[in-house]
């Protein structure tokens, strides 16, 4: 596959993300399947203010395939953005400290479940002593794969371990999903030192921490520990640079690896069917104009074309 002209200066070093066996990993539904057998997905975060990005990730989540989605959410925010964009899922109104999760809210709420496919914690999470510690929690769940994005990162860079908290003997079953900024913090360097070379910026990530990492942005890159050359995402526009963005990328990648693929299957198709669905959404809306929830409703159009 020819890489486009812009992206020209990462042949050298990663490999294209091979579409071909998309369909063999994600079959057509059995008629006899029910909602039990596609994935229940936990989406974990929101805070004051930022009520809209677990909606978002859950919604994808749900257009993606998750036969259930539930989201864990401070409970001033179950009649808000959950209710009205995704009222198929599942909103746990949580106990709240200072308009975040509160920890023993959630824990024991938690841990009073049945163990959900995949947790997806981060979106409008907040950073607070609360959300620190449910994050250092999760990590040390043994078998619960778990995807960190938005503020989950942010706190594991602040925390006193660092990237040494989620590299353990389950590093396997987390993947983690910075943009540029993030990962800057992740590994304690300068935004620019991350720009100037992004393949060598997720492969550390990817070291460090033993997880699959997804560094977005213009030429998404996803790296497993022990990869000597990522994967890149070709498809993708500047529209997708908006609000809400990420969250929805979230949400499909956690839905797909809660329907069977593997980590990092999952965030390679993940990534570039997210790409897809942006490019289709840019298509009718215009680069400009385009917003979070277009790449969502592109999302059926997205399988479609996914070649």
């Amino acid at each position: 596959m020819d890489f486009p002209k812009e992206l020209e200066s990462y042949a050298d070093r990663c490999d294209p993300i091979a579409a071909s066996d998309f369909e063999v990993l994600l079959p057509p539904r059995d008629r006899f399947g029910h909602k039990g057998d596609y994935g229940h997905i936990l989406i974990a975060g929101g805070s004051f203010g930022f009520g809209g990005a677990p909606a978002l990730a859950a919604l994808a989540a749900l257009r993606t395939g998750s036969g259930l989605v539930s989201a864990a959410i401070p409970a001033s925010l179950v009649c808000g953005p959950i209710a009205r964009l995704a009222p198929e899922a599942m909103a746990h109104p949580i106990e709240e400290n200072h308009g975040q999760l509160s920890e023993n809210a959630f824990l024991t709420w938690l841990f009073a479940r049945k163990r959900f496919d995949v947790i997806a914690i981060g979106p409008g999470l907040g950073q607070s002593p609360d959300t620190a510690a449910i994050i250092s929690s999760l990590l040390k769940m043994s078998d619960q794969p778990l995807l960190l994005d938005a503020d989950a990162l942010n706190l594991i860079a602040v925390s006193e371990s660092g990237l040494d908290s989620v590299k353990d003997a389950n590093s396997s079953l987390r993947v983690l999903t910075p943009h540029h900024v993030e990962a800057a913090r992740l590994l304690g360097v300068s935004v620019e030192e991350v720009l100037q070379d992004r393949v060598k910026a997720v492969l550390e990530i990817a070291e460090a921490t033993g997880a699959v990492t997804v560094l977005k942005g213009h030429g998404t890159l996803i790296a497993a520990p022990g990869d000597s050359r990522p994967a890149i995402c070709f498809e993708g526009n500047p529209g997708m640079a908006t609000g809400g963005s990420g969250d929805v990328l979230s949400g499909i990648i956690a839905s797909l690896w809660g329907q069977g693929l593997s980590p990092y299957d999952a965030a390679c198709h993940g990534v570039r069917l997210h790409a897809i669905a942006g490019d289709i959404a840019a298509a009718q809306y215009g680069e400009r104009s385009m917003v979070a929830r277009d790449i969502i409703a592109a999302l059926p159009q997205a399988f479609a074309r996914y070649i």
